[in-house]
């Protein structure tokens, strides 16, 4: 969790992930979206 605090800390998801509510994300799907900003 401390890589996608960190992630969320520099704005690398959107705002609803900023706000806290990131923690609901499937975590198959927070691996799409790195998988998809890495791409």
């Amino acid at each position: 969790m401390t890589y996608i605090r960190e992630l969320v800390r520099v704005g690398a998801f959107p705002k609803p992930i900023q706000e806290g509510r990131y923690l609901k994300w499937d975590l198959v799907e927070i691996d799409r979206y790195i998988e998809a900003k890495k791409n």
